[in-house]
């Protein structure tokens, strides 16, 4: 058995070189189109999907993005219409719930989806418009639609006893084969109330499957066996489906990627070189080395090229991305191997001591108001640097916030409340709180009627006690009064005498064991059985929280929600769409409280600093190499955790306090 600790360090490994698309779950083929009507004498143009091709993927730990990748074809002879010729508006069925669409990294060709909530569903839709100059033309298909799927991986990839092979990453050369080891995990909770992956018990089956376009021109792959070859120069996206004997439940891997090199011959001229020869930079600086591979004369592109420093208490490197640690010379050597050669090329850094320039950052104004579906800017002032101050915010369901890469934000209102924004930069943060408040008026009574079941129902499922018990009575569901089971509700969502925004009911296709407000000490688990024979969908409203999958048992599946922002929090809890409860955090998992869980970006070479409230040291830890984390001092009960990015733009990943089963927050790395 392997414990979660075990196991995420198996993902740190695993995730060296992951990419960050998502995978292509195994359902049928979606992607659905919307059909329109045709005009005699004009063009007609469609729109495909590129990735993933059958209209559906997963997002889990190895992979916390994803790309959905479209084109716009000509029906008779399928020409692609320059991007530049229409828009695209993409969309999500659940905005800023489980996924998050980046507009910095959104294109007409392809939707960014970064990660934000531990398990859950949703539909991306990309709808496109032609521009009005493009003439004597028309969409006959203008929109497609993806499934997107979040939650654990449960398929998992062995790399064997080399811990730098990376069976995510694997690298072949034309008419080369290989074939991964692949283990099935069940997730189980343990006495304690932790969590262990266990391989699996019974029986399954594997099918191995390309997932985009074209693939299949540059690597042939045994759907049985899991066999690859390379037959062309070039790059795939692969993954592999788990089938359980005992039960038809199909789960799936995080995304392959495979990477194709040409055949070399006795002939074949091959040379390494680096941008630059030496460098000089300050301690916690970074600088970037970049390595081109030459094949007679011509760069091999894709070319995967492995990095090394000769002394890492100087600088460390990832993927050319060099960081500074203390003053003193290191060597640093890009290679690359073809069969039994390797080419080398090698640059000298010099680190010096760090700077005791001051950095500040401060917004122009330190809070604003805004209505609901009202747009504002906010400008943070930045001194002692020439980097951008990075965005960010906590409270994703009370305001949307675009960043736009110039120290200012854009900010609308989605509902009433209040939110801070947050802007970083050299590892300081200045903060602003925005007030959004509603266009009209409303609320019901305060107070609540009798009714529901008893108060003391119920019981937490790690032996402590809440303030107030949910109610798990067979009665009428609780109104919103201070003790579950003091209103009613109709399970329609009709009039609550407890005057909450939202009515808590029982949610279509299961049945909650929970249904009521209350208060968490540190986690909650709640029993839903499904009705409809489909896995129940559940969300959090406030990133302060978190959702896992505990377990699973038939219809019934246990979800566990973790406190991990600050006590006094709040959030909704909602299952198929429908609000269940309204909790509050009395205490915070594990003791520990962390002041950002709602995804952030780095500047590429950049710094972030989390403040983790404990009353001991906690650990803290990066899903992948593309961030490193080190501990930077505490005050008192305040623990500071620095993370580096020393990955590539477009990397990302989350991170993990204590060995927790679900991220504090996830993080990308920007330009």
């Amino acid at each position: 058995m392997k414990t979660w600790k075990q196991f995420l360090s198996l993902v740190l490994v695993t995730c060296l070189l992951t990419s960050l698309f998502g995978v292509v779950s195994a359902e049928g083929p979606q992607g659905q189109t919307q059909l329109l009507d045709s005009t005699p004498g004009k063009t007609q143009y469609e729109v495909k999907l590129v990735s993933p091709l059958d209209g559906s993927f997963y997002l889990g730990t190895r992979g916390p993005s994803a790309y959905v990748k479209i084109k716009v074809v000509s029906v008779a002879d399928g020409t692609p219409l320059d991007p530049s010729q229409y828009t695209t508006e993409w969309t999500t069925s659940t905005p800023e719930q489980v996924v998050q669409i980046d507009p910095n990294e959104t294109t007409n060709e392809q939707a960014y989806l970064r990660l934000i909530a531990s398990i859950g569903k949703t539909v991306v839709t990309g709808k496109v418009k032609l521009k009005d100059d493009v003439k004597n033309a028309e969409l006959v298909k203008d929109s497609v639609s993806v499934d997107v799927e979040v939650g654990g991986d449960r398929v998992a990839l062995d790399g064997g006893d080399d811990p730098y092979n990376n069976p995510y990453d694997i690298i072949l050369q034309v008419g080369e084969t290989k074939k991964s080891k692949v283990n099935v995990y069940d997730i189980v909770e343990t006495e304690d109330g932790g969590f262990d992956y266990e391989l699996a018990d019974s029986e399954y089956t594997l099918r191995w499957v390309l997932k985009s376009e074209n693939d299949d021109q540059r690597v042939k792959l045994d759907p049985e066996t899991g066999e690859m070859t390379g037959l062309a120069e070039g790059s795939a996206i692969a993954a592999v489906f788990a089938t359980l004997k005992k039960d038809g439940r199909e789960m799936q891997s995080s995304q392959i990627r495979i990477t194709v090199l040409p055949e070399e011959s006795e002939t074949d001229k091959i040379d390494i070189q680096l941008d630059k020869t030496s460098a000089t930079i300050k301690a916690w600086e970074s600088v970037s080395l970049k390595a081109t591979v030459f094949r007679n004369g011509k760069p091999v592109p894709d070319a995967v090229v492995t990095w090394k420093s000769s002394n890492e208490d100087v600088a460390f490197v990832h993927n050319g991305f060099v960081t500074g640690t203390c003053a003193g010379k290191t060597t640093i050597t890009a290679a690359y191997t073809v069969g039994e050669k390797t080419y080398e090329d090698t640059a000298v850094i010099t680190v010096t001591e760090e700077s005791s320039e001051k950095v500040t950052v401060a917004f122009d104004k330190p809070s604003a108001t805004i209505q609901v579906g009202k747009t504002a800017a906010i400008t943070a002032t930045v001194k002692g640097t020439n980097e951008k101050a990075v965005f960010a915010t906590k409270d994703t369901t009370i305001l949307s916030l675009t960043d736009n890469k110039d120290n200012t934000a854009s900010v609308k209102g989605l509902k009433a409340g209040t939110a801070t924004v947050t802007a970083t930069v050299g590892g300081k943060t200045a903060a602003c709180t925005i007030t959004v408040e509603k266009s009209t008026s409303g609320g019901g009574s305060s107070g609540g009627s009798s009714g529901g079941g008893s108060s003391s129902g119920g019981s937490w499922n790690d032996g402590s006690t809440g303030t107030a018990m949910p109610n798990t009575g067979s009665g009428t569901n609780p109104g919103t009064g201070t003790n579950p089971g003091t209103g009613t509700t109709t399970p329609n969502g009709g009039s609550t005498a407890g005057g909450a925004s939202a009515p808590n009911s029982q949610p279509q296709g299961c049945v909650s064991d929970t249904v009521g407000n209350f208060s968490v000490k540190g986690s909650y688990q709640y029993k839903l059985t499904s009705t409809n024979g489909q896995v129940p969908v559940v969300t959090v409203s406030n990133s302060n929280f978190r959702v896992v999958l505990a377990s699973q048992n038939g219809n019934d599946y246990f979800f566990k929600v973790y406190a991990i922002g600050a006590v006094g929090q709040t959030c909704d809890v909602l299952v198929n769409g429908t609000k269940v409860s309204t909790i509050t955090a009395s205490e915070v998992y594990g003791g520990v409280s962390c002041d950002t869980t709602a995804p952030f970006s780095v500047k590429k070479g950049g710094s972030y600093q989390f403040k983790l409230t404990a009353s001991s040291k906690p650990v803290m830890a990066a899903g992948s190499s593309s961030f490193r984390v080190e501990y930077a001092g505490n005050s008192g009960n305040d623990w500071f955790f620095k993370v580096y990015a020393v990955g590539n733009a477009g990397d990302g990943c989350g991170f993990y306090v204590n060995g927790a089963p679900f991220t504090v927050a996830v993080a990308h790395i920007s330009e």
